[in-house]
Protein backbone atom coordinates (compact mmCIF):
# COMPACT_ATOMS: atom_id res chain seq x y z
CA UNK A 1 0.00 0.00 0.00
CA UNK A 2 1.46 3.74 -0.58
CA UNK A 3 2.88 5.91 1.99
CA UNK A 4 0.23 8.52 2.55
CA UNK A 5 1.93 11.73 2.59
CA UNK A 6 -0.73 14.22 0.68
CA UNK A 7 -4.07 12.47 1.78
CA UNK A 8 -4.91 11.90 5.84
CA UNK A 9 -5.15 13.65 9.16
CA UNK A 10 -1.80 14.69 10.23
CA UNK A 11 -1.10 15.44 13.88
CA UNK A 12 1.51 17.91 14.48
CA UNK A 13 1.28 18.31 17.91
CA UNK A 14 -1.73 18.79 20.75
CA UNK A 15 -2.67 21.61 19.56
CA UNK A 16 -2.43 21.30 15.45
CA UNK A 17 -3.71 19.03 12.99
CA UNK A 18 -3.73 19.14 9.50
CA UNK A 19 -6.09 17.45 6.97
CA UNK A 20 -4.67 16.86 3.89
CA UNK A 21 -6.00 16.09 0.29
CA UNK A 22 -3.82 16.94 -1.84
CA UNK A 23 -5.57 16.15 -5.38
CA UNK A 24 -8.04 19.48 -4.39
CA UNK A 25 -4.63 21.48 -4.47
CA UNK A 26 -3.39 19.94 -7.39
CA UNK A 27 -6.10 20.45 -9.25
CA UNK A 28 -7.09 23.86 -8.49
CA UNK A 29 -3.44 24.76 -9.27
CA UNK A 30 -3.93 23.67 -12.93
CA UNK A 31 -6.51 26.18 -13.54
CA UNK A 32 -5.55 29.03 -16.24
CA UNK A 33 -5.98 31.75 -14.67
CA UNK A 34 -3.69 30.98 -11.38
CA UNK A 35 -1.13 31.81 -13.95
CA UNK A 36 -2.15 35.21 -15.26
CA UNK A 37 1.35 36.89 -13.60
CA UNK A 38 3.45 34.28 -13.19
CA UNK A 39 6.63 35.80 -15.22
CA UNK A 40 8.73 32.43 -15.00
CA UNK A 41 6.63 30.79 -17.80
CA UNK A 42 7.92 30.02 -20.98
CA UNK A 43 5.99 30.70 -24.18
CA UNK A 44 5.66 27.39 -25.18
CA UNK A 45 4.55 26.69 -20.93
CA UNK A 46 1.83 29.14 -21.31
CA UNK A 47 0.53 27.87 -24.26
CA UNK A 48 0.33 24.43 -22.48
CA UNK A 49 -1.79 25.61 -19.66
CA UNK A 50 -4.49 27.36 -22.02
CA UNK A 51 -5.99 23.61 -22.62
CA UNK A 52 -7.19 24.42 -18.91
CA UNK A 53 -9.08 27.66 -19.97
CA UNK A 54 -12.11 26.20 -19.73
CA UNK A 55 -15.29 27.33 -18.02
CA UNK A 56 -16.50 23.77 -16.99
CA UNK A 57 -13.18 22.86 -15.84
CA UNK A 58 -13.04 26.08 -13.42
CA UNK A 59 -16.95 25.16 -12.44
CA UNK A 60 -15.26 21.35 -11.80
CA UNK A 61 -12.35 22.69 -9.08
CA UNK A 62 -15.02 25.19 -7.64
CA UNK A 63 -17.17 21.71 -6.60
CA UNK A 64 -14.37 19.26 -6.00
CA UNK A 65 -12.99 21.76 -3.46
CA UNK A 66 -16.93 22.54 -1.58
CA UNK A 67 -17.47 18.85 -1.92
CA UNK A 68 -14.56 18.22 -0.25
CA UNK A 69 -14.74 20.65 2.60
CA UNK A 70 -18.74 19.28 2.70
CA UNK A 71 -17.28 15.76 2.94
CA UNK A 72 -14.98 16.68 5.91
CA UNK A 73 -17.54 18.52 7.71
CA UNK A 74 -20.08 15.54 6.99
CA UNK A 75 -17.27 12.90 8.78
CA UNK A 76 -17.10 15.38 11.73
CA UNK A 77 -20.76 15.21 12.44
CA UNK A 78 -20.80 11.36 12.02
CA UNK A 79 -17.81 10.79 14.20
CA UNK A 80 -19.24 13.38 16.80
CA UNK A 81 -22.86 11.56 16.73
CA UNK A 82 -20.99 7.89 17.05
CA UNK A 83 -18.81 9.03 20.19
CA UNK A 84 -21.95 10.49 22.28
CA UNK A 85 -22.96 7.00 21.34
CA UNK A 86 -20.25 4.87 22.10
CA UNK A 87 -20.43 6.71 25.38
CA UNK A 88 -24.15 6.76 25.80
CA UNK A 89 -24.18 5.22 29.49
CA UNK A 90 -23.02 9.23 29.99
CA UNK A 91 -26.21 10.58 28.70
CA UNK A 92 -28.86 8.00 28.49
CA UNK A 93 -29.05 5.88 31.69
CA UNK A 94 -31.86 5.26 34.48
CA UNK A 95 -32.63 8.69 36.13
CA UNK A 96 -30.89 10.67 33.89
CA UNK A 97 -32.41 14.55 33.09
CA UNK A 98 -33.88 15.41 29.63
CA UNK A 99 -30.83 17.38 28.87
CA UNK A 100 -28.84 14.46 29.09
CA UNK A 101 -30.72 11.98 27.07
CA UNK A 102 -31.54 14.73 24.49
CA UNK A 103 -28.01 14.63 23.83
CA UNK A 104 -28.13 10.81 23.46
CA UNK A 105 -31.30 10.49 21.06
CA UNK A 106 -29.89 13.64 19.12
CA UNK A 107 -27.29 11.95 18.11
CA UNK A 108 -29.14 8.40 17.08
CA UNK A 109 -31.75 11.15 14.86
CA UNK A 110 -28.69 12.55 13.53
CA UNK A 111 -26.32 9.82 12.24
CA UNK A 112 -28.42 8.73 9.27
CA UNK A 113 -28.14 12.64 7.68
CA UNK A 114 -24.15 12.39 7.97
CA UNK A 115 -24.24 8.70 6.92
CA UNK A 116 -26.54 9.92 3.66
CA UNK A 117 -24.27 12.76 2.87
CA UNK A 118 -20.78 11.44 3.33
CA UNK A 119 -22.19 8.26 0.64
CA UNK A 120 -23.16 10.75 -1.43
CA UNK A 121 -20.42 13.49 -1.09
CA UNK A 122 -18.15 10.18 -2.47
CA UNK A 123 -19.69 9.53 -5.54
CA UNK A 124 -19.88 13.60 -6.79
CA UNK A 125 -15.80 13.30 -5.94
CA UNK A 126 -15.66 10.43 -8.06
CA UNK A 127 -17.30 12.36 -10.61
CA UNK A 128 -15.41 15.47 -10.65
CA UNK A 129 -12.22 13.45 -10.68
CA UNK A 130 -12.89 11.95 -13.88
CA UNK A 131 -14.13 14.78 -15.39
CA UNK A 132 -10.84 16.78 -14.45
CA UNK A 133 -8.20 13.95 -14.90
CA UNK A 134 -8.16 14.03 -18.72
CA UNK A 135 -7.35 17.66 -18.83
CA UNK A 136 -3.64 16.57 -17.68
CA UNK A 137 -3.45 14.89 -20.76
CA UNK A 138 -1.98 17.05 -23.82
CA UNK A 139 -4.34 14.62 -25.88
CA UNK A 140 -7.67 13.83 -23.63
CA UNK A 141 -9.86 14.09 -26.79
CA UNK A 142 -11.83 11.05 -26.90
CA UNK A 143 -11.59 10.30 -22.86
CA UNK A 144 -14.41 9.58 -20.71
CA UNK A 145 -14.87 11.88 -18.54
CA UNK A 146 -18.67 12.41 -17.32
CA UNK A 147 -18.91 9.50 -14.94
CA UNK A 148 -15.93 7.58 -13.01
CA UNK A 149 -17.75 4.40 -14.37
CA UNK A 150 -16.90 5.13 -17.73
CA UNK A 151 -13.35 7.14 -17.09
CA UNK A 152 -12.62 3.46 -15.27
CA UNK A 153 -13.85 1.51 -18.36
CA UNK A 154 -12.13 3.75 -20.84
CA UNK A 155 -8.36 3.57 -19.27
CA UNK A 156 -9.04 -0.33 -18.59
CA UNK A 157 -10.72 -1.74 -21.18
CA UNK A 158 -11.39 0.83 -24.24
CA UNK A 159 -7.86 1.66 -24.44
CA UNK A 160 -5.12 0.38 -21.56
CA UNK A 161 -1.97 0.97 -23.24
CA UNK A 162 -2.67 5.30 -23.18
CA UNK A 163 -1.81 5.41 -19.85
CA UNK A 164 -0.74 2.23 -18.48
CA UNK A 165 0.61 3.73 -15.07
CA UNK A 166 -2.70 5.17 -14.29
CA UNK A 167 -4.34 2.20 -15.75
CA UNK A 168 -2.54 0.24 -13.25
CA UNK A 169 -3.97 2.55 -10.36
CA UNK A 170 -7.62 2.13 -11.70
CA UNK A 171 -6.67 -1.51 -11.69
CA UNK A 172 -5.29 -1.80 -8.20
CA UNK A 173 -7.04 0.60 -6.06
CA UNK A 174 -10.43 1.25 -6.77
CA UNK A 175 -12.66 -1.43 -4.63
CA UNK A 176 -13.96 2.01 -2.94
CA UNK A 177 -15.62 2.02 -6.25
CA UNK A 178 -17.00 -1.16 -5.97
CA UNK A 179 -18.31 -0.39 -2.91
CA UNK A 180 -19.88 2.66 -3.00
CA UNK A 181 -21.48 2.56 -6.88
CA UNK A 182 -21.16 -1.10 -7.84
CA UNK A 183 -24.28 -2.32 -9.77
CA UNK A 184 -24.05 -5.94 -9.28
CA UNK A 185 -23.30 -8.55 -11.52
CA UNK A 186 -23.93 -8.59 -15.23
CA UNK A 187 -27.95 -9.63 -14.53
CA UNK A 188 -27.95 -6.71 -12.20
CA UNK A 189 -27.77 -9.29 -9.49
CA UNK A 190 -25.60 -9.78 -6.14
CA UNK A 191 -24.14 -6.91 -3.31
CA UNK A 192 -24.54 -3.36 -4.88
CA UNK A 193 -22.79 -0.36 -4.14
CA UNK A 194 -24.21 1.25 -1.00
CA UNK A 195 -24.95 4.44 -2.34
CA UNK A 196 -26.64 2.69 -5.07
CA UNK A 197 -28.63 0.91 -2.17
CA UNK A 198 -29.68 4.57 -0.68
CA UNK A 199 -30.79 5.60 -4.02
CA UNK A 200 -32.59 2.66 -5.71
CA UNK A 201 -33.11 -0.23 -3.16
CA UNK A 202 -34.37 2.16 -0.26
CA UNK A 203 -32.30 1.37 2.17
CA UNK A 204 -32.68 2.39 5.51
CA UNK A 205 -29.94 1.64 8.47
CA UNK A 206 -30.53 -0.17 11.54
CA UNK A 207 -28.68 0.82 14.55
CA UNK A 208 -27.71 -1.33 17.21
CA UNK A 209 -24.58 -1.73 20.03
CA UNK A 210 -22.53 -3.91 22.31
CA UNK A 211 -21.38 -3.33 25.41
CA UNK A 212 -17.59 -3.44 25.94
CA UNK A 213 -15.54 -4.05 29.38
CA UNK A 214 -14.61 -0.49 29.12
CA UNK A 215 -18.07 0.55 29.41
CA UNK A 216 -18.89 1.93 26.08
CA UNK A 217 -20.43 0.60 23.39
CA UNK A 218 -19.44 -0.75 20.11
CA UNK A 219 -21.60 0.75 17.87
CA UNK A 220 -23.45 -1.53 14.69
CA UNK A 221 -24.96 0.18 11.82
CA UNK A 222 -26.40 -2.45 9.65
CA UNK A 223 -27.95 -1.43 5.92
CA UNK A 224 -31.29 -2.81 5.50
CA UNK A 225 -33.42 -3.00 2.20
CA UNK A 226 -36.68 -5.13 1.67
CA UNK A 227 -34.71 -8.24 0.69
CA UNK A 228 -33.20 -7.82 4.09
CA UNK A 229 -29.98 -6.76 5.98
CA UNK A 230 -27.62 -6.13 2.85
CA UNK A 231 -24.24 -5.21 5.01
CA UNK A 232 -24.56 -6.04 8.35
CA UNK A 233 -21.47 -3.94 9.89
CA UNK A 234 -21.82 -0.47 7.36
CA UNK A 235 -18.87 1.65 9.58
CA UNK A 236 -16.37 -1.26 8.64
CA UNK A 237 -17.76 -0.87 5.14
CA UNK A 238 -17.33 2.92 5.24
CA UNK A 239 -13.27 2.45 6.82
CA UNK A 240 -12.72 -0.22 4.08
CA UNK A 241 -14.38 2.22 1.86
CA UNK A 242 -12.31 5.40 2.56
CA UNK A 243 -8.77 4.21 3.03
CA UNK A 244 -8.99 2.19 -0.34
CA UNK A 245 -10.08 5.86 -1.81
CA UNK A 246 -7.17 7.21 -0.08
CA UNK A 247 -4.82 5.20 -1.47
CA UNK A 248 -5.83 5.64 -5.04
CA UNK A 249 -6.22 9.68 -4.22
CA UNK A 250 -2.32 9.34 -3.08
CA UNK A 251 -0.71 7.18 -6.50
CA UNK A 252 -3.72 9.18 -8.32
CA UNK A 253 -2.06 12.58 -6.89
CA UNK A 254 1.69 11.79 -7.45
CA UNK A 255 0.95 10.33 -11.00
CA UNK A 256 -0.14 13.19 -12.03
CA UNK A 257 1.77 15.65 -10.21
CA UNK A 258 4.80 14.10 -12.21
CA UNK A 259 2.85 14.88 -15.74
CA UNK A 260 2.66 18.53 -14.80
CA UNK A 261 5.85 18.69 -13.58
CA UNK A 262 7.17 17.62 -16.96
CA UNK A 263 4.94 21.08 -18.23
CA UNK A 264 6.38 23.78 -15.21
CA UNK A 265 9.26 21.86 -13.33
CA UNK A 266 9.13 25.20 -11.84
CA UNK A 267 6.28 24.18 -9.30
CA UNK A 268 6.51 22.29 -6.48
CA UNK A 269 3.76 19.93 -7.55
CA UNK A 270 3.94 17.27 -5.22
CA UNK A 271 4.31 19.34 -1.80
CA UNK A 272 3.61 18.28 1.26
CA UNK A 273 2.88 22.13 2.43
CA UNK A 274 -0.07 22.74 -0.90
CA UNK A 275 -1.72 19.58 -0.06
CA UNK A 276 -3.21 20.97 3.22
CA UNK A 277 -7.18 21.31 2.45
CA UNK A 278 -7.41 22.32 6.52
CA UNK A 279 -5.89 23.07 9.64
CA UNK A 280 -7.34 23.61 13.34
CA UNK A 281 -7.71 22.41 16.48
CA UNK A 282 -10.22 20.06 17.70
CA UNK A 283 -11.33 17.70 20.78
CA UNK A 284 -11.07 13.99 20.14
CA UNK A 285 -9.75 14.61 16.43
CA UNK A 286 -9.13 10.97 15.95
CA UNK A 287 -12.58 9.67 17.04
CA UNK A 288 -14.33 12.50 15.38
CA UNK A 289 -12.18 12.19 12.15
CA UNK A 290 -11.98 7.92 12.68
CA UNK A 291 -12.79 7.08 9.11
CA UNK A 292 -9.54 9.20 7.83
CA UNK A 293 -6.40 7.24 7.52
CA UNK A 294 -3.53 8.82 9.57
CA UNK A 295 -0.48 9.96 8.25
CA UNK A 296 2.73 9.31 10.34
Amino acid sequence: MPQLKHHGLKIIDSMHVELRFGIVELIDRRQFPAWIGVDYLSEDQRTALKRFNNREYLQCCSKLRDTSLKMIHALNYLGSTLLVMENRDQYAYDGASMEHAAIYFSALNEAPYHLDAYISYLRILADCLSFAIPFFYVKAKGIENRSFRKHKTWFLETFPDFDPEYSAILQSHTKWFDLLAAKGDANGEGIKGIRDINYHRFATYQFGSRPLPNGQHRILISHVTGEGIQRSDLLATLEELTHDFFQFLELTHVHFAALASKEVPQHPWSSEERSILMEFEIKDVRAKYRFFPMID
